[in-house]
Formats: C-alpha cells, structure tokens, sequence
C-alpha cells in the first residue's frame, strides 16, 4: 500500500448492532486533517446500489473499502468488489464481529481505524460462493437457520450473541432430522440431520468457540458437520464439542472437506450465510476461485 495515494471509502452500516455513524463520521473527519488521507463515507440505506456506487468510485481510484458493520455487511461489499485489485478494512460493528476477530481488529471503532491506517499487514481468506453471494465464515441449514429467521435486528442490537443462543432454544423445540441429499465435490450421498453445517471459518461468535482446529479459512477447501438428531445427549456433546478443544464430537460428525458442495432436501428448509437468512433448500456451496485481502494487525 502506497499511504500517499491510499484512497479509502468508508462503507457505514447504521443497522449494525454497535455501529455508531456520528462517532464514525468523526473519527473519519479526524483521520482525513491527521494523515491528510482522502476517506469518503458511504451510508448504507435499504434502497442503496452498493454494486453501483462501488464501481463509481472505482473508476475514480478507489480500491480500499472499510467496511462498518457486522459479518454480514462484509458479506455484502465482498460480493461487489474485485479480489485480485481490491482491499478490504474492518471496523468491527456487528454482532458476533467473526471475520474481524480472525484479523485481530479490536471492536473499538478508533483502535480499529488506527490498525487500518497504520498496519503493513494483510491476509488472505477464502471465501465461499453462494448464488452469486459470498460470505466467510459459515453455511448452514436447520436449527441454526430457523434460529436466525427469528432473531430481529432489535434482539442483535439489544442482545448481542445471545439472541441468536435465545433464538436457537426456542427453534430446538420444533427441529426434527431431515432427509439432506448432498453431493459433495460431485459425490452423492443421503443423510439425516438438524443441522448440517458448511464452515469455512470454524469459529462461532468467539474464537474459543470451534467446530476443530483444523478448520482452516486460506486451505482453499470447505468443511462439512452435522448434527444428527436432536436428543438432549446429542446436543449436549456438540455444545461442549465447540467449547472442549480436547473433544471428538465434531471430527466424529465431519463429513471430510470440499470444494464445492449441493444441499437439497426433501422439505425445504431455511439457509443462512454468516447470520443472514440467504435462501432456501436446494443450494449450492462452491469455494471462490479467488482469495480476498483484508489488513490484519
């Protein structure tokens, strides 16, 4: 990165759970006399054409895009950007901040900033293609995806992490094993589950809390877990598989790894991608042919 002629623009979610524009706008105003860098903001509303405004300022230079918000909004930009040209900050605003605890960005907006201003460091991550989507950290089907369909954005705002856990014990009442026909790197199998979970990062909301730690977002490959049935044993080993590194829970229920994966079901069941509800069975997971760059600390 040349810091003379970084040109950077500043991508606000106001929704994001922590996300505080006026603090941002100010801290932006403040970088801009500080470094005598050139910080535009965008404000992201429901109506705006992100895939448009990106590739305005593109043409004017600009291939460092920060991102203010949650896992999702990431999610959204990365969609919209070029890997091979551009870079991607992180201020972490949202939720459970994932992609950001991988880079080492502090949740504090001014900390964060001053990593992104300053730092000499970038890491490239995988990134798994949904439907023309992309999205880093998880795909997945079954209770966690009827969890999230009924988490508001005024729970993640108020709750944090703990809506989604509230959310998700009261979806366990209803969950009961489905029929998943996979095909996995082209190779069909059927199976029963309530879960079935595609990970390209493997933590959830913390980094002590993991599916393995071989789980690996630069491996360039995908890793599938299920969990089978909903008995109280079953659910008990699986939440203390995620806490226990020292567990086998999750390597017993791993179905190997892969580059391109096809969930379909026989009743359809609800998707989400890194907290967001995507779609709906059938669907198709592939690994994105190329990496994206993020500054790290």
């Amino acid at each position: 990165m040349n810091d003379d002629h970084r040109l950077i623009l500043l991508i606000i979610n106001p929704n994001s759970g922590s996300t505080d524009p006026s603090k941002l706008e100010h801290l932006a105003d403040e970088y801009r006399q500080r470094y005598s860098r050139k910080i535009r903001t965008l404000h992201l509303k429901d109506d705006t054409d992100l895939k448009g405004v990106v590739t305005e300022y593109k043409q004017n230079g600009y291939h460092e895009f920060w991102v203010a918000g949650g896992d999702g909004t990431i999610d959204s930009v990365a969609s919209v950007i070029d890997p091979q040209s551009d870079l991607i900050g992180i201020i972490p605003g949202g939720t459970g901040n994932m992609i950001g605890k991988v880079l080492k960005i502090p949740e504090n907006p001014k900390a964060a900033m001053e990593i992104l201003l300053n730092s000499k460091k970038t890491i490239l991550l995988d990134a798994m293609n949904v439907n023309g989507k992309v999205g880093f950290l998880q795909v997945s089907c079954g209770l966690s995806s009827k969890a999230i369909r009924q988490t508001s954005n005024t729970d993640k705002s108020r709750l944090g992490i703990l809506a989604y856990i509230w959310a998700g014990l009261k979806a366990f009442k209803s969950v009961r094993p489905q029929t998943y026909m996979l095909s996995i790197d082209g190779k069909k199998q059927s199976i029963k589950a309530i879960e079935v979970v595609i990970a390209n990062i493997g933590s959830i909301g913390d980094s002590n809390v993991t599916f393995t730690e071989t789980v690996d977002p630069t491996d360039k490959k995908l890793d599938i877990f299920i969990v089978p049935d909903q008995r109280i044993n079953t659910i008990t080993r699986a939440i203390h598989g995620l806490f226990d590194k020292q567990s086998t829970y999750w390597k017993s229920y791993s179905l190997g790894q892969s580059k391109s994966i096809t969930i379909n079901s026989k009743v359809t069941i609800p998707v989400q991608m890194d907290g967001d509800e995507i779609g709906q069975t059938p669907i198709s997971i592939q690994i994105s042919s190329q990496q994206y760059r993020f500054i790290a600390q």
